[in-house]
């Protein structure tokens, strides 16, 4: 019996961005109601659901070593490529990768079935994926992919060709999904999706109108949106969020390169003048907001002049915090840095410093702020996406007025201000 019940357990990993994460939970969801049951031990599971992510060469050695070690630790453990690493061997096998079943983005729906040995035919993914679970594991935060696939032609990029199209999912079911996370007391939702402002508008709709009847929506709960392209940002939806009582005032805009050059090249549709400029406006309207960057170091084209470009630029654009990346050959652009690694690793470095302090300067102005905390037991988040503190465990899933006393480390100790 016992063998029997071990047959249907699977161990998830599921690295990288939140559309991953919440890709990863929606096949947990279809798995489990299938009665597979998951476990977070290695050793006890017979399936390895592996959601890589290809967003840079690391990213996809990090899944192939996980894999590798779950099969030091159990050598008969299944292992099953989904998502965009399974798309990207797809496309262009990798030789180093070793798996038991490759289940496409047409055939997610079907993995339980897959894993049963059923034959799939003509499986043809309509639209987003969207399993319709109420949960993620051990959070009262719930990530939902709203929009997937993306139609800009960043020349770094490869996640928009194994995400395919964009397709968003429809109002009614977002709305009415919403009404159920609610009813099950989460209390933040994270909107995501490859290219999250293009929301709904291959069928004429707009991520605004969208979250306008979000706002309708009863229930004690906040919303969060996920990374946002800086051209997909106009007066209207800054609008929208102004006037939202739900809004989460956090924004994470991709810059990659202050240099005017290295962005055209890029195939990025907008200037260092234009960001800058979009950065300061929404500042305007939220001046405490915490925003954030995607910076890549070591581009191709980047010079001396184009890295000092990216720094002053940096320097003079009130950025709270960089997400910095090193410059990944991918197989669309197979180009490598013109950078040796150690000049490479010097600009990194260079660029974490000046992130260390962006950090350093947006916390110590944030004390004694007022602020929002979602109650994690002993920690919590705010609502402008650090981490914070508490004196004492406090019950889950509560949203509780906050101050900012100081910090530990990037961490807020807050005291909860009595209603």
């Amino acid at each position: 019996m016992i063998i029997c019940q071990r047959k249907f357990n699977f161990y998830l990993f599921a690295p990288g961005c939140r559309s991953n994460q919440a890709d990863g939970e929606g096949i947990s969801h279809i798995l489990k109601e299938n009665k597979f049951k998951r476990v977070y031990n290695i050793k006890k599971a017979s399936y390895l659901i592996v959601l890589g992510c290809v967003v840079t060469e690391k990213a996809e050695k990090e899944a192939i070593r996980f894999i590798r070690k779950a099969k030091n630790l159990n050598p008969s453990i299944k292992v099953v490529l989904v998502g965009c690493l399974a798309e990207r061997y797809r496309k262009e096998p990798i030789s180093s990768i070793f798996f038991d079943y490759l289940v496409s983005n047409e055939e997610r729906k079907f993995i339980s079935d897959i894993l049963r040995d059923k034959k799939i035919e003509n499986a043809v993914e309509e639209g987003i994926f969207f399993a319709g679970n109420l949960e993620m594991e051990g959070r009262s935060r719930f990530f939902f992919k709203i929009q997937e696939g993306c139609n800009a032609s960043c020349s770094y990029c490869y996640v928009r060709l194994v995400r395919g199209k964009p397709r968003s999912l429809e109002p009614e079911k977002i709305l009415a999904h919403i009404k159920k996370l609610v009813e099950r007391n989460v209390k933040e939702i994270v909107f995501c999706g490859t290219h999250l402002g293009i929301y709904g508008k291959e069928s004429g709709y707009s991520l605004k109108e969208l979250l306008k009847e979000v706002e309708k929506t009863d229930g004690n709960f906040r919303f969060r949106l996920s990374s946002l392209e800086p051209w997909d940002i106009e007066d209207e939806l800054l609008e929208v969020l102004y006037s939202s009582k739900k809004f989460c005032h956090f924004f994470h805009i991709p810059l990659q390169s202050g240099s005017e050059k290295v962005l055209k090249n890029m195939n990025r549709p907008y200037t260092p003048d234009f960001y800058q400029s979009l950065i300061l406006k929404i500042k305007k309207y939220f001046p405490m907001a915490r925003i954030g960057a995607d910076v890549i170091v070591g581009y191709p084209q980047e010079g001396e002049k184009e890295f000092l470009e990216t720094y002053n630029f940096i320097k003079k654009t009130p950025l709270d915090y960089l997400h910095i990346f090193t410059y990944s050959p991918r197989p669309n652009n197979p180009v490598l840095s013109k950078l040796p690694n150690d000049k490479l690793k010097e600009r990194y470095w260079e660029l974490k410093k000046l992130d260390k302090l962006l950090r350093y300067e947006d916390m110590k102005k944030r004390e004694g702020f007022v602020s929002e905390a979602l109650t994690l037991d002993w920690r919590g988040i705010l609502r402008e996406n650090y981490w914070c503190l508490f004196d004492g465990r406090k019950k889950s899933a509560l949203l509780l007025p906050c101050k900012i006393v100081k910090w530990n480390d990037d961490k807020a100790i807050v005291e909860i201000i009595k209603r």
